[in-house]
């Protein structure tokens, strides 16, 4: 007589479900991991240009917090265009494409426009994600925002304080 199974057992219906999201999570969470780290990456990239920048004119850039268009002569990417950055640098992988209409989808702090980067506080920051503006959109990142810092240093932290809007 042939006893042969015809179907899967609850058992091996669970095993399987659970290998099948156990993959599932750990690829979710390495393609998140290479989107911040290609945000980081990203503004160290930026930081070079403005140092070199800071090197040709002896101060920050007077650049806006925020460009009213891609192509605004106040914006980051064309104060920095002449120093080699591509325009692809100003965005993080991890934001909604939605808010790359402005040709950048990072805020700079224009409170340090014309200040000489060396004569700024460890914690002060040059620039984020513009997510970081509003207290109730949750953080691009597992660790929190995207952070850059005046020694050229990018790394994931928490909100950060942002300059008050009559500072722009």
């Amino acid at each position: 007589m042939d006893r042969r199974k015809k179907g899967f057992t609850l058992i091996e219906l669970m095993a399987v479900s659970t290998l099948v999201s156990a993959v599932s999570t750990t690829a979710y969470q390495a393609i998140k991991k290479g989107k911040e780290v290609q945000c980081l990456n990203n503004l160290k990239q930026i930081y070079l240009a403005v140092n070199m920048f800071v090197q040709d004119q002896g101060v920050a850039p007077a650049a806006k917090f925020f460009p009213d268009s891609a192509t605004d002569v106040r914006g980051l990417p064309s104060i920095l265009r002449s120093y080699g950055v591509t325009r692809e640098i100003f965005f993080c992988p991890s934001l909604p494409a939605e808010l790359n209409t402005r040709g950048i989808n990072y805020l700079w702090n224009d409170t340090v426009n014309g200040r000489d980067l060396s004569s700024l506080g460890k914690s002060t920051w040059l620039m984020t994600e513009m997510t970081a503006v509003k207290e109730d959109i949750p953080a691009p990142h597992m660790a929190g925002f995207a952070i850059l810092y005046p020694d050229g240093h990018a790394a994931v932290g928490p909100r950060i304080k942002l300059p008050s809007a009559g500072n722009r």
